[in-house]
């Protein structure tokens, strides 16, 4: 277990350096929500995986602050919101919807018309 906390932690810190070039360069999208996606990928493992949602909200706290911390919670909580399965193909099923709907979700939060 800790050395996913360490994975999420890693994923978390790289999410949180290019979310904020995004903010200042449009062309850094593609690269963001990709980020993006690696952490919903990250945090719906570990929501798979039964690992408590209070250390891994713990973890974006101490690693995020302002904004994106805001968006790190509200990723675990939708995560969280959502079942746990048992086998592995229903819960890589429930990954992969999952980073897709917040990778469409970041895509749509950063393209501009």
């Amino acid at each position: 277990m800790d050395s996913m906390i360490g994975t999420i932690a890693t994923a978390a810190f790289s999410c949180m350096l290019f979310v904020s070039a995004a903010l200042a360069d449009e062309s850094k999208t593609n690269e963001t929500c990709d980020f993006v996606g690696q952490m919903a990928d990250q945090v719906m493992f570990a929501r798979q995986n039964n690992i408590p949602m209070s250390k891994v909200m713990a973890l974006y706290s101490s690693s995020f602050e302002g904004e994106v911390l805001s968006l790190a919670r509200k990723m675990v909580i939708a995560a969280y919101g959502e079942p746990s399965y048992l086998t592995e193909g229903a819960k890589a099923k429930q990954k992969a919807d999952f980073r897709n709907s917040q990778e469409l979700a970041c895509y749509q939060a950063l393209t501009t018309e």
